[in-house]
């Protein structure tokens, strides 16, 4: 039964940590607004950022290996709107390392 039980925890995927891992690594200007996490352990964020250069910064550091390709990996951009506002809304997907 323990070595079971080991096994379920050990699939499991610890929100704060996957949240931790973000704001150490993404620019103070971004805001995160969904996080999801599939069952195959995808995990899917949208966030939005005021420029197009602090979206570009966060897929370049999610994408280094000193930074946030430490803790991801499978990096990909799945949706990018440009609002009215001059904000853009975003979503990536990854999985953790």
């Amino acid at each position: 039964k323990v070595s079971g039980v080991s096994q379920v925890l050990g699939k499991h995927l610890n929100y704060a940590q996957i949240i931790a891992h973000i704001e150490q690594i993404a620019p103070p200007d971004i805001s995160l607004t969904n996080l999801a996490i599939k069952d195959d352990g995808t995990i899917e964020i949208s966030l939005q950022a005021p420029n197009s250069t602090v979206l570009a910064a966060l897929i370049n550091t999610l994408l280094d290996t000193n930074a946030g390709g430490k803790y991801f990996n499978h990096v990909k951009l799945t949706s990018l709107v440009f609002s009215h506002d001059g904000t853009y809304l975003f979503s990536l997907s990854f999985n953790l390392i």
